[in-house]
């Protein structure tokens, strides 16, 4: 942020924070400029969410870019869009809500808008409303196929919240990532989301558009979950219910079969088990999740065996008569007409749901897993018939070096293990990454090979990433 300044009071700069003396309802006008960066958007500066602002193209989430009034984030608010350059094209879910006398701060926040010289937008009906695509720059993957394939999860997702037709915005953005990587990062803003990946990627997105997509109901429409340090205590519900959700609609939409649901639901596994956070507590996701990338990861994982396990739960219980869409659908029944005492948070509402449904020991479960991290484990006849869990022992996931540290530090190799498999196969601190050409993360089954660079030469450093601990894995 640049060139701040402010008219109608008197003002203090600390960082990020503007602090105005003024008098009784004065009038007062903050500006300030958003800094122009000397390149693309790079997976190895971290979060992709920050602005990004070129000279012929701009993503921006709106709580990174508009000041937020402290105390005042239910308050109304008007947004007006200036002029646009010559030759830009401009796209924001913000348009949603023109002449919305209810839009607040919090609206504002929650949004994104896109602009630039070759931002490429697709529109695909919502039932009655419109969901659109918006591409930034020219893409390798199938920008039509992506905003069919979003149409579908849309309109399923739409018919099973009981919100059909709803005017909704995505905006994918380039990310620029070392060869061999291809990072997928997104954010959901209520009306709309963003993510950000490589545009030269020809990764299934599926996945992560359907995620994102979940998040127009999940934590916000079913009571929201606590604000501040403590949120990501509560990640296991927002993020992993969401998870759950997202496997559960790409099938209900037709998007996947159960092939495709089953390799993904063994990948989820196979990370979960192979996590050195596994077992961590939710005070210390808490206090962790923002500096340790398997903790970030947990909820996600968590969150979704336990919904998993809580749909057989309740089945079996009630001999089929509910199940968890059952206990969620009502919690979202529940907020759209709240009671004489308002909208409860999510995870409260939803442990009443469960309960009254015929669910037993949710407390019990939540103080198990969530709050002293103790692991999840499915029941071998989840699927029913359709397919059977099982549970074996086998070497424990082993890389042989420090992920994060490598991540750090560009993709240069750190933290390599003289006794581990890597080392044996000859990696060595230093050695650049160019990528990974075959493998599967968490599998110690599966042999890794990592493309490298020693002393300008390619390489291919191949090695079984098995530890000499064993772990327990269902798949």
């Amino acid at each position: 942020i640049a060139d701040v300044s402010v008219t109608g009071a008197s003002f203090e700069r600390d960082g990020a924070q503007v602090e105005a003396r003024h008098a009784r309802r004065a009038p007062i006008t903050l500006r300030y400029r958003v800094a122009l960066d000397e390149r693309d958007p790079d997976v190895r500066d971290g979060p992709a969410f920050r602005p990004a602002v070129r000279p012929d193209w701009f993503t921006v989430v709106g709580w990174t870019v508009f000041a937020e009034v402290e105390g005042r984030r239910a308050d109304p608010v008007r947004f007006e869009q200036g002029e646009t350059p010559r030759g830009f094209r401009v796209v924001s879910d913000l348009e949603h809500r023109a002449g919305d006398a209810s839009m607040s701060l919090v609206d504002l926040m929650d949004s994104v808008t896109a602009g630039g010289r070759r931002l490429y937008v697709l529109e695909r009906p919502n039932g009655a409303a419109r969901l659109r695509v918006a591409f930034q720059g020219d893409w390798r993957l199938d920008e039509a196929a992506t905003a069919d394939l979003l149409a579908k999860v849309a309109n399923a997702s739409g018919a099973f919240w009981g919100d059909p037709g709803e005017d909704f915005l995505a905006v994918a953005t380039p990310l620029t990532a070392p060869e061999g990587r291809l990072p997928q990062m997104g954010v959901g803003l209520g009306d709309a989301f963003a993510i950000w990946t490589p545009s030269d990627t020809d990764a299934d997105l599926a996945h992560i558009l359907a995620h994102e997509y979940q998040h127009l109901w999940v934590p916000t429409r079913l009571g929201g979950v606590a604000n501040g340090p403590d949120e990501p205590g509560e990640f296991w519900f927002s993020e992993g219910f969401t998870d759950f959700y997202t496997l559960r609609m790409l099938v209900k939409a037709g998007v996947w079969g159960p092939e495709t649901f089953v390799a993904d639901l063994n990948r989820i596994l196979a990370a979960y088990a192979a996590s050195p956070a596994r077992q961590t507590p939710a005070r210390e996701v808490a206090s962790r999740f923002y500096s340790e990338r398997a903790v970030q990861e947990l909820p996600y994982q968590q969150g979704l065996l336990l919904a998993a396990a809580w749909d057989h739960s309740l089945r079996a219980r009630t001999g089929g008569r509910a199940d968890l869409d059952d206990a969620i659908r009502a919690v979202r029944e529940g907020y759209r007409k709240p009671g004489p005492f308002g909208r409860p948070a999510a995870i409260p509402a939803f442990r009443r749901a469960y309960a009254r449904l015929g669910g037993e020991g949710l407390d019990r479960e939540i103080d198990r897993h969530v709050e002293r991290g103790e692991p999840v484990v499915l029941p071998a006849d989840l699927f029913g018939e359709c397919a059977r869990v099982v549970t074996t022992q086998r070497p424990e996931f082993d890389r042989g070096f420090d992920a994060d540290a490598t991540s750090r530090a560009g993709g240069r190799v750190a933290g390599v293990d003289p006794t581990g498999p890597a080392y044996a196969a000859g990696l060595r601190d230093g050695v650049r990454i160019l990528g990974l050409e075959a493998g599967v993360l968490g599998d110690s089954r599966a042999e890794l090979a990592y493309r490298v660079e020693i002393g300008g030469t390619s390489r291919l450093i191949r090695y079984r990433p098995e530890g000499r601990r064993t772990q327990t894995v269902q798949e």
